[in-house]
């Protein structure tokens, strides 16, 4: 009986526990969902109650678009986040990319129905920006699977970054392939 209590209770546990599941995206499907694409600066972010909920909404400086009328400064509004009042309570939420003031970042955005932005495909759609010693940019490459083959620019001998220079270009011709075949 104890057995059977224990399996019992270990499945609806088991049913309970939360979960993401995204569908892999490759380059031209992040584009092709997308209404703007742009690197961005985080200027800042809050965390705040959005009726039960907890969102984070980001204000970032446009760098550069490649796509859409992304310019100046737009916000993006993420699940989870933490808050302090009326008590201190954190809302995690897997696959959800979290953005550090002054960080920078290549995002792949859509607008929502409510007027606001967020990234498509969450984690998928953010390309976190480094600079190395000598100043060039660079994003790490999105990770090959067999529906999401390795973005096509260059690599970086550790095969792990590419170019920003080089993953712009290759947006761009995602995109200028995608109009083409629309036409």
């Amino acid at each position: 009986m104890r057995v059977l209590f224990g399996i019992l209770v270990w499945g609806l546990l088991a049913a309970s526990a939360p979960a993401t599941s995204m569908i892999p995206l490759s380059v031209p499907q992040l584009e092709a969902a997308a209404s703007d694409i742009a690197v961005t600066t985080c200027v800042a972010r809050e965390s705040m109650w959005s009726g039960r909920k907890i969102v984070t909404v980001y204000t970032l400086e446009v760098g550069e678009s490649v796509k859409g009328a992304a310019t100046g400064t737009i916000t993006l509004t993420l699940p989870g986040g933490s808050v302090e009042k009326p008590d201190p309570v954190t809302m995690h939420v897997p696959g959800v990319p979290r953005l550090k003031p002054k960080s920078q970042a290549l995002l792949f955005m859509q607008k929502t129905q409510g007027g606001s932005r967020t990234v498509v495909g969450w984690q998928q759609g953010c390309f976190p920006v480094e600079h190395d010693a000598e100043g060039r940019a660079w994003v790490h490459a999105p990770a090959p699977t067999s529906a999401k083959p390795r973005a096509k620019a260059v690599l970086d001998a550790a095969g792990q970054r590419v170019a920003l220079s080089a993953f712009l270009a290759e947006i761009a011709e995602v995109k200028r392939q995608r109009e083409a075949a629309h036409d």
